[in-house]
């Protein structure tokens, strides 16, 4: 049945209200940063609940890249011969095309490419070193690539991987990519932590800080970076500040709404029981569902809160580069529907988080100051069009090569962690049992 604004959001904030630990929030990475921001810190201060996740979470290594990731100021179409590029558990022709094009044209100037892949894709054809491994052999052949760099070891055959490993460690300039093709979510991690490693092994002069160098996830989604700086996520809050109770991952809530140890769910953006994660609602007391559309898991929600386009609005979203682009409203609000962010405080407000924000700047404004790469970046200097690269004066490039005037700049770029300090070298466990033959 219809209810008003004030009725349904009456009940979902009575509803989640001293539940605690027995609810849990399920977010898409879709979302804009100020919407991710508010839905974390209305699940953490106002419900109290530490079980935060993406609905959908495929790649991880999101904290990886904030230490390793490439460098701000980095261009990619300044990248030739001397520098290398490995490319990763992934298909850049296929995610993203204006990637695709700039590391095709780097290897075309003359930079070694190196593809480990389960398969054959587009890029091959470019690269200096083609590695296919066997099916669930990436992190164990990516980690015979980083032991290989290594090993000083002259031999008048050398091995495909110990070739392409001196090629990757010799270059001026090393830029990595990584996605999650063929691979599982824990091995998406590994592949975050060698490549990581693999950009520290010359400890006397790393090529992780340097100014066109670094690591690039294959993000899946328009905003999944700016999901991970945001906090969405179990074990961590807002610029990955580790949290003293970490909650459970998706995985975890999904078991736990079958099971009945969780009564509440709040669902943003995201669709668990449609993309198969979940058959029902489970043993849910109570279902709240903030979406643009009636989904599989809407349909079966108590309250459903009608949530505004990004095309409807303003706000932030953060690339896999790590540059926080602003964008504007190009529509009027569909019926009396409502932005996430504002839905999000508003059940806020009835749960004591004070008053709802004016403006999405203001919002902005908050989360500048709780996660620390986006400090001193407003909504004002969001909007400032400088020179950014492909240095084409206001030129920018379509997939294609056909240019257009970029009136709306490229945002700012926050810097990693590896720019203003030493990184210590990321944990990659070798598993238990070594297969020695994984490359086919």
């Amino acid at each position: 049945m219809e209810a008003t604004w004030e009725e349904a959001l009456e009940l979902v904030a009575s509803k989640l209200n001293g539940v605690g630990e027995k609810a849990a929030g399920l977010s898409g990475d879709r979302l804009s940063n100020e919407d991710l921001f508010l839905f974390q810190k209305l699940l953490r201060q106002g419900v109290k609940t530490p079980h935060i996740d993406l609905g959908n979470r495929t790649l991880a290594g999101g904290d990886v890249t904030a230490q390793v990731g490439i460098s701000s100021g980095s261009n990619l179409g300044e990248l030739g011969k001397g520098d290398a590029i490995v490319v990763v558990a992934c298909d850049l022709h296929e995610e993203e095309p204006i990637w695709w094009l700039r590391v095709k044209q780097a290897a075309q100037r003359g930079a070694t490419l190196v593809i480990l892949n389960g398969r054959a894709t587009r890029l091959d054809k470019y690269a200096a070193h083609t590695i296919h491994y066997q099916p669930g052999q990436a992190s164990n052949t990516l980690r015979q690539l980083v032991n290989a760099t290594k090993i000083e070891v002259e031999t008048a055959n050398p091995s495909p991987i110990k070739t392409a490993a001196d090629a990757l460690i010799n270059a001026q300039n090393l830029v990595a990519f990584y996605g999650a093709e063929g691979v599982t979510l824990a091995e998406t991690e590994t592949l975050a932590r060698l490549l990581g490693n693999l950009l520290l092994v010359k400890a006397d002069n790393p090529h992780a800080g340097g100014r066109n160098n670094g690591l690039i996830a294959v993000w899946p989604h328009n905003n999944t970076q700016g999901a991970w700086d945001m906090g969405v996520h179990p074990t961590f809050g807002p610029g990955y500040k580790a949290l003293d109770n970490a909650g459970k991952d998706a995985a975890g809530i999904y078991t736990a709404v079958q099971n009945g140890t969780l009564s509440a769910l709040y669902v943003v953006g995201t669709d668990p029981v449609g993309d198969g994660f979940l058959a029902d609602r489970g043993k849910l007391e109570f279902l709240v569902v903030q979406e643009l559309f009636l989904t599989e898991t809407a349909k079966l929600a108590d309250v459903v809160l009608p949530a505004q386009s990004w095309a409807e609005r303003d706000g932030t979203f953060t690339s896999g580069e790590r540059r926080v682009q602003r964008y504007f409203p190009a529509i009027p609000p569909v019926g009396e529907s409502r932005e996430d962010w504002r839905i999000s405080a508003q059940i806020g407000e009835k749960l004591g988080l004070g008053k709802v924000p004016f403006a999405a700047s203001l919002i902005f404004k908050e989360l500048a100051t709780a996660v620390p790469p986006y400090k001193g970046m407003d909504y004002r200097s969001l909007a400032r069009v400088e020179e950014q690269w492909p240095i084409m004066g206001r030129d920018d490039l379509y997939y294609g090569g056909t240019g257009y005037d970029n009136k709306s700049g490229l945002g700012q770029q926050w810097a990693v962690a590896a720019e203003s300090g030493s990184v210590e070298s990321f944990d990659a466990a070798e598993p238990a049992t070594k297969d020695t033959n994984s490359v086919r």
